[in-house]
Order: structure tokens, then C-alpha cells, then sequence
């Protein structure tokens, strides 16, 4: 495995080619502005991405090693060829790590002190990031449909809760309207956004094209948490409920 420290100006290009930007609502981009002080989303990020200093460099790579062995023991299909990390200063994101094309993103908050656990769950994001470059993908989609989700391809209609369940909040290690979840044959969609003051996980029907403005929390959805364990905090997309799952087995 390749590992590369991303310096502020690499880390901005890797962000200029991604997807990330262009999967955020509009809401969200105003509100992300807000709280940034900026004009734009690259002059935000532009001025809280920071090198990383030479301890921090030492404590990733141990922190890396680690997962990688813990990894191997259970599946080398899991390891990403190649891996950039990208240092980001608090204030910008939520304040926990996520991936863009093949980098991790790592908040400063634990930079020196990164748990095994979610670097274990960030490689396979990447994993799932590329599905033709790592056949391991085939075996998530089997598992996805087992769990009653299918892709989705149809563009979405939010008209009606725009009021109720926005800004909707980018979950950067999956599309936001990738799937589609069934069940007694109807449709729902799973969203990861804000309501009022809180951010949450919510559940809605699908009618269509045209997403109802009746949203519950998605723990509060019995007839859809029952197919999980009750340990899940990350149910609003398949990937993370993939990665949630595996990083436990493998990281136990």
C-alpha cells in the first residue's frame, strides 16, 4: 500500500476533481460559506487545509501499519493500492474523517490519535469508491441486495419537503441518491440531514420520481431497523452500513 501526506495545494486539486462539491445542496454550500467566512467552496477549503507537521506523519504511519496488519488478517481484498491523506483544520466539515477520490480526509482533532476502527471503515470506502479496480465491489452489491436496496437512476423530485427535512447534508463516502430501499413493495429513500438544529438520519416513501414530505428518524422506523443490529449509528446509506459492519469483525 502506497501512502502519500498531501500538502494544502495537492489536497485542493484532489477537491477541484471530485465529486464532492457538486453532491451539496445548495443550502448546505450557503450554510458551509457561513461558517467559513468565504466566497466559495475552494476559497473555503483553501484556508483550513494545512500541511502536515513531522509528528503527525509519525503517528498516521503507525496508526496506518496497524490497521493495514489488522486488515490483512482477514481480507487482503480490502487494502487500497494507494492511499493520500489530507490534514483539515476544524470548523470546515463535521469534524470526522471522510474520503474523496482515493485520500482520507483526517480532522485535526485526532490527527495524533486516529482509532484503528475508522481508518479500518475509511479504506473501505475507497474500496467502494472503485468499483471496477477492486472486484470486492461484486460481493458488497450481492450483500446491498440482500439487504433490499437498489440503485437508484431516476432523478428525484423534492418539491415537497424542501420545509421540512433540508438542508439535506452531503454524505461524502456514497451519493446521496444512489439507493433506493424496499420493502412490501413500496420505496424509500434514506437521507443523512438537518432538522432545525439537529443533524440526523431520516426515512421517507418514494412515490415515482417524488419524494413524500413525511420523514421519521430512521431508529425510529422499526419495519427498516429491524434488518440491522441495534448497534448501527450509520443506517442512511448502504456503504456506511457495510463498512460500520465489517470494521467491527475485523477490527474486534
Amino acid at each position: 500500500m502506497e501512502i502519500t501526506f498531501l500538502t494544502p495545494n495537492q489536497a485542493l486539486k484532489e477537491y477541484e476533481k471530485s465529486n464532492y462539491f457538486a453532491e451539496m445542496s445548495p443550502a448546505e454550500i450557503a450554510k458551509r460559506l457561513t461558517r467559513m467566512g468565504a466566497e466559495n467552496m475552494m476559497q473555503g477549503y483553501c484556508k483550513y487545509l494545512k500541511p502536515f507537521s513531522n509528528l503527525e506523519v509519525d503517528n498516521v504511519k503507525k496508526a496506518m501499519k496497524n490497521t493495514h496488519d489488522s486488515i490483512m488478517k482477514y481480507s487482503p481484498d480490502l487494502i487500497p493500492e494507494k492511499i493520500k491523506l489530507i490534514r483539515l483544520s476544524s470548523g470546515i466539515d463535521w469534524d470526522s474523517p471522510y474520503t474523496i477520490n482515493n485520500c482520507i480526509v483526517i480532522p485535526e482533532r485526532i490527527i495524533n490519535n486516529i482509532p484503528l476502527d475508522t481508518l479500518c471503515h475509511e479504506f473501505i470506502h475507497i474500496i467502494q469508491r472503485y468499483p471496477l479496480k477492486y472486484p470486492i465491489n461484486l460481493r458488497f452489491e450481492k450483500i446491498y441486495a440482500n439487504w433490499n436496496f437498489i440503485k437508484l437512476y431516476d432523478r428525484l423530485d423534492f418539491s415537497a419537503c424542501k420545509k421540512d427535512f433540508f438542508p439535506i447534508m452531503t454524505n461524502p463516502d456514497g451519493l446521496n441518491f444512489q439507493w433506493l430501499w424496499i420493502y412490501n413493495n413500496k420505496s424509500y429513500l434514506l437521507m443523512f440531514g438537518e432538522k432545525g438544529t439537529k443533524i440526523i438520519g431520516g426515512i421517507t416513501e418514494v412515490v415515482g420520481n417524488r419524494v413524500s414530505s413525511k420523514w421519521i428518524y430512521i431508529h425510529e422506523a422499526k419495519f427498516y431497523t429491524q434488518f440491522f443490529p441495534p448497534t448501527h449509528h450509520q443506517l442512511y446509506h448502504p456503504n456506511e452500513i457495510l463498512a460500520e459492519d465489517w470494521c467491527k469483525i475485523i477490527m474486534k
